[in-house]
């Protein structure tokens, strides 16, 4: 019988604050495992008392603790915009081959960033502190449609409409000063 060992493996560092894993393999084949056993250890760390622990590492030792806090925010808040950017606007992958080409695709990232940005804080100064994608996602339900129809001439309508803006959409526009953002439109061709 093979003499039990503790593990002490990386993969496990949250569990073996709490619990020694003692793993058991067999006698002759060590890569098989007979047994694993968790034992409750006596000298845990109290799990209160690091819930909700955040640990900022930073070289800027002028910084205050607020100050540094609130750069770690805004930090979170572009690392987001650029990855609900990038997913909504198919902004990747990049397959550019001409720099030409990766600098329009830099500058329409960051004309759609300053954009998101100006949408949260003209809101914010109406109190409404909600994020870009939750604006996105409650907009998206406000829809535009195109029919299409030929009348009895043989010419074709082209009709844009758009549903009815629902509370929940007018509050938004409100807030951004935006009147009537999808206008019936009819063209003839």
């Amino acid at each position: 019988m093979s003499t039990p060992e503790k593990s002490s493996h990386p993969k496990f560092i949250g569990i073996t604050n709490f619990y020694d894993v003692i793993v058991e393999t067999l006698p002759d084949d060590l890569t098989k495992i007979k047994s694993i056993t968790l034992k409750e250890k006596d000298d845990k760390p109290n799990i209160e008392a690091l819930s909700g622990t955040y640990v900022i590492e930073t070289n800027q030792v002028n910084l205050s603790k607020t100050e540094i806090w609130e750069l770690y925010t805004v930090l979170t808040k572009v690392e987001s915009a650029f990855r609900d950017l990038k997913s909504e606007l198919g902004l990747r992958p990049i397959f550019h081959q001409r720099d030409i080409r990766t600098q329009a695709h830099l500058f329409i990232s960051m004309l759609a960033y300053h954009f998101l940005v100006a949408i949260e804080y003209r809101l914010s100064m109406k109190g409404d502190s909600r994020c870009w994608r939750t604006i996105r996602k409650i907009l998206s339900t406000h829809q535009r449609t195109t029919v299409n129809c030929i009348n009895e001439k043989g010419k074709r309508l082209n009709l844009r409409v758009s549903t009815v803006p629902e509370p929940q959409h007018l509050e938004i526009y409100n807030n951004l000063n935006v009147s009537d953002p999808l206008k019936r439109l009819k063209s003839y061709k």
